[in-house]
């Protein structure tokens, strides 16, 4: 998706009134506890080349997810899905603001 694209999508979504769509870090922690994954990562479904990053990795975490860090730089998005990989395989991972 190039720039154009995307700012085309979040006015879409202020437009119509959409609702920031933050990390559920608390549910990333449960899940990845639960399917213990080699690798885990958090970003945006529609744009994850440019906002995903590694959260765990070799049995740890790299962030303290309790702490709600920035991913890439954002914590939500107004247009775009928080996603959730753990070896290959994603499933959404957000709550609302």
């Amino acid at each position: 998706m190039n720039m154009f694209e995307i700012l085309a999508k979040r006015d879409e979504a202020i437009k119509s009134g959409d609702r920031m769509k933050m990390y559920d870090y608390n549910k990333a922690i449960k899940r990845i506890k639960e399917v213990k994954p080699r690798e885990a990562s958090l970003g945006m479904l529609e744009d994850w080349c440019y906002t995903a990053e590694v959260i765990y990795e070799k049995g740890k975490f790299v962030f303290d997810l309790s702490k709600k860090p920035m991913i890439a730089g954002i914590r939500g998005s107004i247009w775009a899905t928080p996603t959730l990989e753990m070896d290959g395989v994603k499933e959404e991972c957000w709550v609302y603001e």
